[in-house]
Order: C-alpha cells, then structure tokens, then sequence
C-alpha cells in the first residue's frame, strides 16, 4: 500500500508528460477495483491511491520566424544509426506533415501514402481514424488535406519502414508511443539547438489551426479538420 501511494510521485519517469501520469495512474486505479471484483485483493486499494491532476499544456501555436529554424535544424539531425535520426530529411517531412495537416504526431507517424487519393481542388486528400479519441466513441474517419509537393517529397524520401514512411519497428500501441516520445525528445533537442523555447510535436498542430483561421477559414472547418466535434478547443 506505501508503494501504491507514493506511485503517482516517485514511481513514473521524471520526463513522462503529465496527461500521461495521469492516464497511467488511473489505469492503476482500474486494475485494482477488477482486482478487489475478481477476489485477488480483500480492501478496496483503488479508493486509497491517489489520482494525478494533471496540468495541461496552455495551446500555443510559434511564430512565423521559429518554424524555418525548427525545420533546417531538423535536417541537420546526425546521430544513431536507426530511427528518425538516422534519416533527418525524413524526419524534416514529418514535421512538415504535422504543420500542413495539423495531425497530432500519433497519428502522423502512422501515415500511410496508400490511403490517399488526388481531390478535385489539387490537394491530397488523406482519410485516417484518429489515435486519441474517448473510448466511448466510435471510430469515425478524418480527412487531412496535403499539397502536390508535400506527397511528392514523401513518396521519394527514404522510408523507415517498407510500407510506412515515418514507422519503423512492430505494429503496436506501444511502440506507437515509443515514437511519438522520440520525436518529442528529438524537437526538444532541435529547439535547444535553435533557441526556440518549449519546441514540442503539438504546437505544429496549434500552428496549422492558427494559420487556417488567419487565411479566413472558418472556425467551424478548422475544428473538422483537426478531428474535433467542439469548435471550443480550437486555438483562438
């Protein structure tokens, strides 16, 4: 019981993001209330430990003069001999595809060219059921919308996988949050680099939606194409 009420505070990983804490700690919370259901444990431990009240990170999306350094930094990337690493101009395009779409990196690094098809207006349209939704709902598919070129830089960088140009490794839940972290941790160290403070993969997102609503989108088709059925969370 000590170890289960110290959990939340000493026993996840000090660069784990908040959300995440709080998800895994009430993943703890849900096991232990199907163990005193299954008769495993006799005292009902979940009430006991303490849920994580996470803090989320306040929507911001960078400015116009940041995204150049970010990007060329990115493509100056020379270290290790597998991952995004190891092949910079694809992990540039990567984060090209996050700020021309306004994916989240979960659903980025999963990007399938296969599934796209050219749309009357010239864009590529991709449709893809977002990672991150309640697990109440029901899949429901998203369109993302690329340029010629971004598509044509794609199909001709080298991918890290023979069928996924930014996956590499199993197809699991697991390993999909390896690689989203590995890009948090390589723009971390991008923006270090490049003297853009709080760099992460998730500002991407807040800049296409900014961009979007600067160019007279509406709000209403900004919150479709990022997959959100309230039109309240989208970036003002």
């Amino acid at each position: 019981m000590d170890l289960l009420e110290n959990f939340n505070v000493e026993g996840l990983p000090r660069e784990m993001a908040d959300t995440t804490k709080q998800t895994v700690v009430s993943m703890v919370r849900c096991f232990l209330r199907d163990a005193l259901r299954r008769g495993w444990i006799k005292e009902p431990l979940a009430e006991r430990v303490k849920g994580h009240e996470a803090e989320h990170e306040e929507k911001s999306p960078y400015e116009e003069n940041e995204l150049p350094l970010i990007l060329n930094e990115a493509g100056k990337l020379m270290r290790g001999r597998e991952g995004y690493a190891s092949v910079p101009a694809t992990f540039r395009l990567l984060l090209e595809l996050m700020l021309e779409t306004g994916l989240r990196v979960s659903d980025a690094i999963r990007f399938d060219p296969a599934r796209t098809n050219m749309g009357e207006s010239g864009l590529w349209i991709y449709p893809y059921a977002q990672r991150k939704r309640k697990r109440t709902k029901k899949p429901v598919l998203t369109e993302a919308y690329l340029t010629y070129s971004l598509k044509t830089a794609i199909d001709k960088c080298k991918w890290l996988s023979p069928k996924l140009p930014f996956w590499y490794g199993e197809q699991t839940a697991d390993r999909g949050y390896k690689l989203s972290y590995q890009v948090y941790d390589l723009m971390q160290q991008v923006g270090s680099r490049c003297d853009v403070p709080d760099c992460r993969p998730h500002r991407l997102r807040d800049t296409f939606a900014v961009r979007a609503l600067l160019r007279g989108m509406q709000l209403d088709d900004v919150s479709r194409l990022l997959g959100q059925a309230r039109t309240a969370k989208t970036p003002s």
